[in-house]
């Protein structure tokens, strides 16, 4: 009787080591598997029979170097900069196409024109007459950003309040370069330099303003041309239209007032 409890004591404590045992392997799993959902590394001497890693891991932990590749979202998932934000950032600067500054556009002005109206001097009110009552002193213009290829200049001064009468013609106004200088009264001092078209005083070169009454206003044009016109002295507004067809580059105007 005394060996038959014995024996069953050790059936016992046999069992219960082989309980404590394989409670003490599964909370030895548990702990390995905080540890990997942690980021940490479970002992490399863990040992859990065939279903681990070579090293002893449980195989549902990951090393680091095999993490499953990361879905949350794009590349820039986590970055405070945007793929649209960094395109514009380095969006080159609006250019032409040619990467150069457009070429401004012709400009004539004039000092005989001052806020609007051309000065007494240059019209009726003036002093310097031809033919004893028509003006003859012109007033000097400058004309700045003549584009390239312009051979000459050509102009013309009409009064629309008076029914497109013509005060002043001229053609082949000589350019160097991207500006030109006509100095006061060059319709005298200028006769061998340019060729001067009829007004409607029936003279050469300039008239100036003589308004019957009130106020008119004058419309001076440029043209930068190709080439120079073949026209001789004494040419009308009709001739200087179809001559210079096909060879306007620009042109540029200035209007100017004057009271009688």
């Amino acid at each position: 009787m005394r060996k038959f409890i014995r024996h069953s004591e050790s059936l016992t404590e046999s069992h219960t080591v082989k309980q404590t045992a394989a409670l003490l392997i599964a909370i030895l799993m548990i702990f390995a598997s905080a540890c990997a959902g942690s980021g940490k590394i479970a002992p490399t001497d863990l040992s859990v029979g065939s279903s681990g890693s070579e090293k002893g891991l449980p195989s549902n932990i990951t090393m680091d170097s095999e993490k499953p590749e990361d879905t949350t979202g794009s590349d820039w998932a986590g970055s405070s900069t945007k793929p649209e934000d960094s395109m514009s950032a380095s969006s080159p600067s609006d250019e032409t196409t040619s990467g150069q500054p457009a070429m401004p556009d012709m400009e004539v002005t004039s000092e005989g024109i001052v806020d609007g109206f051309i000065g007494d001097a240059f019209g009726a009110k003036g002093e310097q007459f031809v033919s004893g009552k028509v003006p003859s002193r012109s007033f000097p213009l400058a004309v700045s950003h003549i584009p390239d290829g312009t051979a000459a200049l050509a102009l013309t001064v009409i009064d629309p309040d008076g029914g497109n009468w013509v005060h002043w013609l001229a053609v082949n106004i000589p350019v160097s370069g991207s500006a030109c200088e006509i100095p006061e009264n060059a319709s005298l001092d200028w006769p061998e330099a340019i060729i001067q078209g009829r007004n409607d005083f029936k003279t050469p070169g300039y008239g100036g303003p003589t308004p019957p009454s009130g106020v008119h206003t004058y419309v001076v044009t440029v043209y930068a041309l190709s080439g120079t016109l073949d026209l001789e002295q004494g040419f009308n507004l009709k001739g200087l239209t179809k001559a210079m067809q096909g060879k306007v580059l620009a042109e540029a105007v200035i209007m100017g007032k004057y009271a009688r």
